[in-house]
């Protein structure tokens, strides 16, 4: 397969160059975004702010950013019907920047402006604005430069890894940037639980990342314009910038997943561990609950499948390769999935092989799906992210482990997929069968499947480094790949397609 490396470097003069092709991203109606933080060494630390920085000023004086993709704000002037906005890349501190040649000299209508092409990583910069009136049909300024502001876009992390891409099919690409998060089991980020976030754009190239030394798991992007993701046992929502906005309370042991609420609270996987009696001895068993999660950190409700699932339910290859010195790992929950509409919780148990449907007022399990169950034995096994894309359809990410009852050995039966079920939970009995499906190479762990609006799943093979967006017909659209020198060097936990990475600010149009 033919790969496209998304990551190149190239010289000043390309970089300027690539400034006037590319263009800016144009945000003319939202309001001011607010202060601005900086992340150093994944500690989040508030940037101190200079007198020449009023209030509204973005991105501030001495700022700290881990994105290309920068918002510029500013405070309006009554009689500008335009605005002149130069960026000047900071090569010694001593000098006018602006006296060289420009990052960018832009004529925009408003603030806020979003530009998304000139800047590059490990690079510093300076920036200024004035108001323009439209004198005989030519912008003329009204008042003098606003005060430089000086901020830094930052180098991408050691062993970032390497990204190929491939467009197969351009005009049916759902548009927009891959968000994800990457893990190595090889430790090339520096130890087994580091990780790293990335947005990329669809040649692969990385418009904002964020770096955590410790297990990295869900991640997903708020209409907030913030972050969502799981590290170190704890829920987390943070800014672009790596300012830490909240988090659960250490008694509270996260993993796997975190989804917010309609109600601004979030819905948790905790690890459940009790103590069972198997065959007359006492034995600990880690099974999973999950929990509602207020902004203050109170937990309101709670659902666990100690209460649901007898201890016979088990996977007995696991069970029987148990080596007794830690917890036995009994359902190895990885997903909570919210279905508003129905108000009802889908919990992916993942070493049972089942998801469990759970009315979110009673408490009550509606149905439960998969190994062992009337309803879809067979039909998938150790399982993903399952999501309801439309009422009686479901997305999951069937990883197959124990397909057809065993660890998969024959090629036939080594495969993973993305899988659509389509069920009726009010026949008698309730019904469900296989209508979609996209294989992919075997991967033990990891993966999801996204629908996307114009009809297309994106297929995050996590285990196998790669993601994937096919068409209904199940042809590849496009592709990207982290190519590691090993297998495993790079793991991929779950993928979205996000339209920016500012949702708070709408859906602006882009000049080029």
């Amino acid at each position: 397969m033919r790969q496209r490396m998304g990551s190149s470097r190239i010289d000043r003069r390309t970089r300027l160059a690539a400034s006037a092709i590319f263009g800016l991203l144009l945000l003319a109606s939202a309001p001011p975004l607010g202060r601005v933080f900086a992340q150093r060494d994944s500690a989040a630390t508030t940037t101190s702010e200079s007198p020449a920085s009023p209030r509204g000023v973005r991105p501030r004086d001495g700022a700290r950013l881990f994105t290309r993709h920068v918002v510029f704000d500013w405070t309006r002037h009554p009689q500008a019907a335009r605005y002149q906005l130069q960026i000047a890349e900071v090569v010694r501190a001593n000098e006018d920047p602006f006296a060289a040649v420009l990052a960018a000299d832009l004529t925009v209508e408003a603030p806020p402006q979003v530009v998304m092409a000139g800047l590059d990583w490990g690079r510093r910069y300076a920036w200024r604005v004035r108001p323009l009136r439209i004198e005989e049909g030519e912008p003329r300024p009204i008042a003098g430069w606003s005060a430089a502001q000086r901020f830094e876009v930052a180098p991408l992390p050691p062993h970032c890894p390497p990204i190929g891409t491939q467009l197969y099919r351009p005009r049916e690409m759902h548009p927009g940037l891959t968000l994800f998060n990457v893990s190595s089991p090889n430790r090339i980020f520096g130890g087994r639980d580091a990780g790293i976030a990335l947005a990329i754009d669809a040649a692969g190239q990385i418009v904002w990342f964020r770096y955590e030394p410790k297990r990295f798991t869900d991640l997903r992007l708020l209409p907030n314009g913030r972050v969502l993701f799981v590290t170190d046992n704890a829920a987390v929502e943070a800014e672009l910038d790596g300012t830490v906005t909240w988090r659960t309370p250490e008694r509270i042991q996260v993993h796997h997943d975190a989804t917010p609420l309609p109600n601004g609270n979030v819905l948790c996987l905790v690890y459940d561990t009790r103590s069972v009696t198997i065959g007359g001895r006492r034995e600990e068993w880690q099974g999973d609950a999950v929990v509602e999660v207020t902004r203050s950190g109170r937990v309101v409700w709670r659902w666990s499948a100690w209460d649901h699932l007898p201890t016979s339910v088990r996977d007995a290859p696991t069970y029987e390769a148990w080596n007794r010195r830690e917890p036995f790992d009994w359902t190895h929950g990885n997903a909570a999935y919210y279905s508003a509409a129905e108000r009802a919780v889908y919990v992916s148990l993942r070493n049972v092989s089942r998801v469990v449907k759970v009315d979110r007022r009673t408490r009550r399990v509606v149905w439960q799906m998969g190994a062992g169950c009337p309803l879809g034995d067979g039909l998938f096994t150790y399982q993903h992210a399952p999501q309801i894309i439309a009422p009686g359809r479901m997305l999951l990410f069937d990883n197959g482990n124990r397909r057809r009852g065993r660890t998969p050995g024959p090629p036939e039966e080594a495969f993973s997929r993305a899988i659509e079920l389509a069920y009726d939970e009010k026949s008698t009995p309730p019904t469900v069968r296989l209508v979609w499906e996209y294989r992919v190479p075997y991967g033990q762990a990891q993966g999801e499947a996204d629908r996307l609006p114009n009809g297309n799943t994106l297929i995050a093979d996590g285990y196998n480094g790669r993601i994937v967006e096919v068409s209904p017909e199940g042809e590849p659209v496009w592709e990207m790949t982290l190519p590691g020198a090993k297998p495993q060097d790079y793991i991929i936990y779950r993928s979205e397609r996000i339209p920016s990475l500012y949702p708070q600010l709408g859906n602006p149009p882009v000049v080029r």
